[in-house]
């Protein structure tokens, strides 16, 4: 008698669906970042009244804002930073919410510097600031908002490369740049004579990591 051909079932993978709470584990999407990204300002003013954690991040460490800032959502944004979320926070290789949003346009970037980021932190394996994103991506009003900001024109990639250099065939952008270094810088008042403090204490300064090249922006999305 011939043996019995034994059958085999493909074995199919469920992806868990997100909770449909906010409540959920550090590497988990909400709904949250899910209105951030569709830019439904509706829905994350109706999630933020259920007190989420703004903040919490999904698998790749984004918070909502930095899903907002790469999506150019601005009225996400002003939602999310008028609730208090965080805008210095980073998420993989330290990328910011600002680094997001400098590829994206001036209102996104106008929205994060009022809530005052670091405006000089830089991406890990590229040591890029968000001024090299929006060098290199060519966005004019973006890199003279970055700069009227304080954002440091000297800073360098892990390249070598500072955000002069990543424009330096466009002439309208490297002219903005010469204009900004030809800028006088505005004059620090003089503070009233006050008594000697004492020595402050010191604590150890906390080290934070830094960053590399491509579309790092476009990454982990």
């Amino acid at each position: 008698m011939a043996p019995k051909k034994r059958s085999f079932k493909k074995k199919t993978a469920h992806k868990r669906r997100p909770a449909a709470s906010d409540a959920a584990p550090r590497g988990a999407t909400t709904p949250l970042h899910a209105a951030a990204r569709t830019g439904d300002a509706a829905a994350i003013t109706e999630l933020l009244q259920t007190k989420p954690d703004i903040n919490a991040r999904d698998e790749h460490a984004r918070t909502p804002l930095h899903l907002a800032a790469w999506a150019g959502q601005t009225a996400a944004l002003e939602a999310l930073v008028a609730a208090g979320a965080d805008v210095a926070l980073g998420a993989v290789d330290n990328m910011t919410a600002l680094h997001f949003a400098a590829k994206k346009g001036a209102d996104c970037v106008a929205c994060l510097l009022a809530a005052g980021p670091p405006v000089d932190a830089a991406c890990e394996r590229t040591g890029k600031t968000a001024l090299h994103i929006a060098a290199a991506a060519a966005n004019g009003p973006v890199i003279e908002a970055l700069i009227d900001a304080g954002a440091n024109r000297a800073l360098k990639t892990r390249k070598g490369e500072s955000a002069r250099d990543l424009v330096k065939d466009n002439a309208e952008l490297v002219a903005l740049f010469r204009a900004a270094h030809a800028a006088p810088a505005a004059a620090a008042p003089v503070p009233d004579a006050a008594p000697a403090a004492p020595p402050a204490e010191t604590t150890e300064p906390t080290s934070f990591g830094e960053d590399d090249g491509g579309d790092e922006e476009d990454a982990f999305i």
